[in-house]
């Protein structure tokens, strides 16, 4: 991928959080439970912004048609979530995953179940519905994160996207095979502010593999 496109990927996705932020702090004002920019539990936040950009680097299983050279998989995750009565919260967000010059974008719920100390456990199946590459879509992924005071998480993500590819039988002679590939990842992702500074970071690696 090109670093002007991480550029313009990061700085929108950096924009439309601080508009929702910015949002949800003015309406809720002089209220006990209100919105937040950082994720906290119930009684500190009814509803929180989920802002996170991640690099996932090793490919720790894999199983297909193998789609690039690059392990490295960076990730951008924007969405809301509303804490419930009890230790959880339930949401949805916008995703983004890019690895040797392919992306793909999709949505889906997410689960939230507060551990407690600061600590908390997200779980995400995503409907990937378009991209770049040789791809066919939809493709599905999960992830799940264990976060810390919503600042860092160490993630795992699982994707499984159809491909398509042509066999060569003869002259203007071929057959069209569709494979599915299966990859498992582990990575850490910033959160909220800090994910501002992840944003910057994937930028500089974007330039250095690029050159």
């Amino acid at each position: 991928m090109k670093p002007s496109n991480y550029l313009r990927m990061s700085l929108c996705f950096a924009m439309l959080a601080f508009a929702v932020s910015a949002y949800g702090q003015n309406n809720t004002e002089g209220n006990s439970c209100g919105f937040c920019f950082r994720g906290k539990p119930k009684g500190k936040c009814c509803s929180f912004l989920i802002f996170e950009t991640g690099f996932l680097y090793k490919r720790i299983a894999e199983s297909g048609i193998r789609r690039g050279t690059d392990d490295l998989l960076f990730t951008v995750n924007l969405g809301l979530m509303f804490n419930n009565k009890g230790s959880s919260a339930l949401g949805g967000s916008f995703h983004m995953s890019a690895y040797s010059g392919v992306k793909n974008f999709g949505f889906g719920p997410r689960y939230r179940k507060w551990l407690g100390k600061g600590v908390a456990l997200d779980l995400s199946p995503l409907l990937l519905i378009a991209g770049t590459g040789n791809g066919s879509y939809p493709g599905f992924a999960f992830s799940a994160a264990l976060a810390v005071h919503e600042w860092f998480s160490i993630d795992a993500y699982l994707d499984i996207l159809p491909y398509e590819r042509q066999n060569y039988l003869g002259p203007s002679n071929f057959e069209t095979v569709r494979e599915t590939q299966t990859t498992l990842y582990l990575g850490a992702s910033g959160r909220g502010w800090v994910a501002l500074i992840t944003s910057t970071i994937i930028i500089m690696v974007a330039v250095d593999l690029s050159n």
